[in-house]
């Protein structure tokens, strides 16, 4: 799947870098378009902007069901990389 799962997931931990986060973003957009995916329906990015909002002091998380289903999305794959990989 790529490695936009597993650094969403570690962005929502807590990322405190405006500037890394926006590259996670914009690496994860890349890695989603060569997949031959719709940024604007991946978990994996809608995770990190929700942190990268939180970090510009912008409120958007107010649709918790949301934000709990792109983690839990999130944490599903980087599993299922982590087993894959052995």
């Amino acid at each position: 799947m790529g490695k936009r799962h597993a650094d969403a997931l570690i962005i929502s931990d807590g990322a405190s870098n405006p500037i890394a986060v926006a590259n996670a973003i914009a690496n994860a957009c890349r890695e989603v378009q060569d997949d031959g995916g719709k940024t604007d329906a991946d978990p994996a990015i809608q995770l990190m902007v929700y942190q990268l909002a939180h970090l510009t002091g912008m409120r958007v998380v107010e649709d918790l069901t949301s934000y709990s289903k792109a983690r839990d999305h999130c944490t599903m794959v980087r599993e299922l990389d982590f087993v894959q990989k052995g």
